[in-house]
Formats: structure tokens, C-alpha cells, sequence
């Protein structure tokens, strides 16, 4: 019985199966790319923020936070945290 309806209407399901095999395989392309320009921006975010100066400032910001001295910043008076004043 379904062997007999796939034989009647069979010909009629090839595009359906081929549209949604397309839509599936657009879908997964656009994931795909969505994914590596997030990985791209990702890893040139962590570049940038992994060098020396950017770990610098870093150190310098949490000293002044850790100090609670946040309104020093305009007149620091420990050298570690002039540092990076530059």
C-alpha cells in the first residue's frame, strides 16, 4: 500500500526533497560563515588585547580599582601606577 502510493506520487516528492536538501545546505553555508567571521573578530580582539601595552594598562587599572583610588587617576602617587600614564 505505501510501496504503491510512493510509486504513484514518487516523482511529484524529488522536488520537495531536493528543495529542502537546498534550504538545509543554505542553512548550514550561512551558519558556517556567521561562525568563522565571529571566530575571525574573536581572535583578532584577543590579539590586540593579549600585547604588552594592553596588558599594562590592564594592570594599572586593576591596581587603581583594587586601591579604590579610581579619582587618583589624574595624580598618581605610586610608581606602578604611573606606569602607563603615557
Amino acid at each position: 500500500m505505501v510501496l504503491d502510493a510512493i510509486k504513484d506520487y514518487g516523482p511529484s516528492f524529488s522536488p520537495i526533497v531536493i528543495a529542502v536538501s537546498a534550504a538545509i545546505a543554505v542553512h548550514s553555508i550561512r551558519s558556517a560563515a556567521r561562525t568563522a567571521r565571529m571566530r575571525a573578530t574573536l581572535d583578532m580582539i584577543e590579539k590586540a588585547e593579549s600585547t604588552e601595552h594592553y596588558r599594562n594598562m590592564q594592570e594599572v587599572f586593576s591596581a587603581y580599582r583594587r586601591n579604590s583610588d579610581l579619582v587618583l587617576l589624574n595624580a598618581p602617587s605610586d610608581p606602578k601606577l604611573e606606569r602607563d600614564r603615557d
